[in-house]
């Protein structure tokens, strides 16, 4: 399927790195190597391109290329990362809640001392 890609009329005031869609169609975006996250939301007419820019709590430590995931209810998962001031590699883990605007620091996977650059994904149980 043939496209194009259009810039955004506005930028969330930072140089941008993860993006994940959310479940209630906003686009949440991370700060490259750092801890800022902000909102991209479409305008009335389900428009990105002019949409509206919002600041997120930030996380409790900065990474990149992690695993990450948004789960069935709306919350997101974030675990290891390169890069981070937690560590080189770490196996920190935080869970973050969009009604709530918050991140909770989540235990690692039992035995993973660092996870790095990591992939991911959503298994059909949640």
């Amino acid at each position: 399927m043939p496209g194009k890609w259009t810039k955004v009329a506005k930028s969330p005031g930072f140089a941008t790195s993860t993006m994940l869609l959310l479940t209630d169609g906003s686009v949440m975006c991370q700060q490259s190597f750092g801890a800022k996250w902000s909102k991209l939301t479409p305008d009335a007419t389900g428009n990105y391109v002019n949409g509206t820019w919002t600041p997120l709590a930030p996380m409790s430590i900065t990474r990149l290329y992690y695993a990450s995931a948004v789960l069935r209810d709306g919350r997101v998962i974030v675990c290891g990362g390169e890069k981070s001031n937690a560590g080189d590699d770490t196996n920190k883990c935080e869970m973050y809640d969009p009604v709530a605007d918050t991140w909770t620091a989540l235990a690692p996977p039992a035995g993973w001392t660092n996870i790095g650059d990591a992939v991911s994904c959503v298994l059909p149980d949640g």
